[in-house]
């Protein structure tokens, strides 16, 4: 498979611990999907603050990046005294220390190795390849356009007003930037972009004929 184009988050403690646990999402964004399904399968689904980020514009702001310096992108959960940053880590953590009704039966049935084994099967599928490949290189230069006018905007923000965390800040873009502009080259048509594009729907189609598989396997309306 070609190299997922998007960057990869991850998590970290932090000193602040949050009451309640918010989640940065857009609606329009495969991975933010993920992350809000598992907190409304969670036994916090209720406790949840769902903050629509408006993607290629709320998400470049100096205090995003602050919060999520590893992708500058969507999902963002704030949880107890963690900050997670990729959506795989939300699944866990949330399975693991709190479990909703339909987690608690799975791990109980013997069946937690086989759920991490599909959601991480699953998390090897790039939606931005899918997404973005099937744009068109106009549309997608389009909207790469928009993300590179506002990251480059909020960077010169950084360099005139110098706070403190500058230089942590100038990384965070300067590594942004360079991550669109592999997006970018990534879609240009031609057979590279076709062959990339085919390889990522044989994969899709993967995942979806595992989900398959589980399901004839429960023989019931879902995989757990």
């Amino acid at each position: 498979m070609p190299t997922k184009l998007l960057a990869v988050g991850g998590s970290r403690k932090v000193a602040r611990r949050v009451e309640k646990p918010v989640l940065d999402h857009f609606v329009g964004s495969f991975n933010s999907g993920k992350a809000t399904f598992a907190a409304q399968l969670s036994a916090k689904r209720d406790d949840f603050d769902l903050r629509l980020t408006l993607h290629m514009r709320d998400n470049y702001t100096i205090e995003y990046a602050r919060l999520n310096p590893d992708t500058m992108a969507v999902p963002t959960m704030e949880i107890d005294d963690m900050v997670f940053t990729d959506s795989y880590d939300m699944v866990v953590y949330l399975m693991d220390n709190y479990p909703g009704a339909g987690d608690k039966a799975a791990i109980d049935a013997g069946r937690r190795a086989q759920m991490l084994e599909f959601v991480h099967f699953a998390k090897d599928w790039d939606e931005y390849m899918y997404t973005y490949g099937h744009m068109g290189e106009q549309t997608s230069e389009m909207a790469n356009g928009i993300r590179l006018a506002h990251l480059r905007q909020n960077l010169a923000k950084v360099l005139d007003e110098k706070p403190e965390d500058k230089d942590f800040l100038v990384d965070a873009y300067v590594k942004k930037i360079a991550n669109v502009q592999t997006m970018k080259r990534a879609q240009v048509n031609g057979e590279q972009k076709t062959a990339d594009l085919q390889a990522n729907i044989s994969q899709l189609h993967s995942v979806l004929a595992r989900g398959s598989e589980l399901l004839e396997q429960t023989g019931c309306p879902f995989p757990f």
